[in-house]
């Protein structure tokens, strides 16, 4: 599905043990973040709350990174390019630290958000990244090879398709067999569902919840 040394599920399952999520979340945003089990949000249509996620452990990634080939003589490289964006920068220094643990050697590639675009977005070169996604339906996504993942899983593809196709009922049965799916394929290591925090004095009103962006609908605000 992917390009070296990614083809290999063995390494992405080791990515996957080797981060601590938990860890990030508390450093970075206090434990407000959502940890997220898959490719669909906790609070999305079609989640699947039962979605069991590969928790952090480090001997076990270890062992997975030596099954696929990858000693200290024959170490694994990386570059892991993101966005000048707090999330992603102050993330990305975590992830390195905690790949370098397993003996992964990481470069971290700070880009300004137009070079990010251009160079991991649009042309693909990256071996990873980190970056909030708050399109509607991400999952579908996956199920689009030429998207910037490059993912290409026909399972995935034909779920995706049969349940746009099918009833309400259809749809989420079948969103939780492609969740399901991605994550036992290590597809991605979903980091976290970012937190937009919002402080406000006690007599505002009106201020929306689970945001995707900065912006407010003024017309719902008032004041007591």
């Amino acid at each position: 599905t992917y390009e070296k040394p990614f083809s290999d599920v063995k390494v992405r399952q080791s990515v996957n043990y080797a981060v601590n999520r938990p860890l990030i979340n508390k450093a970075l945003f206090n434990n407000k973040a959502i940890l997220c089990a898959g490719p669909i949000s906790p609070r999305t249509f079609g989640a699947d709350p039962g979605l069991g996620t590969n928790a952090y452990d480090p001997v076990k990634a270890k062992q997975l990174l030596k099954d696929a080939g990858y000693t200290d003589k024959n170490p694994l490289t990386l570059r892991l390019r993101v966005p000048v964006i707090p999330y992603a920068v102050k993330s990305a220094q975590y992830v390195a630290s905690q790949l370098r643990d397993i003996g992964v050697k990481v470069t971290v590639d700070e880009l300004d958000f137009t070079r990010w675009l251009d160079e991991v977005f649009t042309k693909g070169d990256y071996d990873m990244t980190i970056v909030a996604h708050v399109e509607p339906r991400d999952l579908v996504k996956w199920a689009n090879p030429k998207y910037y993942w490059h993912y290409n899983n026909p399972q995935l593809q034909a779920l995706v398709k049969e349940a746009d196709a099918g009833s309400t009922d259809d749809y989420v049965r079948l969103m939780k067999q492609a969740s399901e799916l991605l994550a036992n394929d290590a597809a991605a290591d979903w980091l976290f569902l970012l937190p937009n925090l919002v402080v406000t004095t006690s007599d505002v009103t009106g201020i929306g919840q689970n945001a995707t962006s900065l912006s407010f609908d003024l017309t719902t605000i008032a004041s007591r």
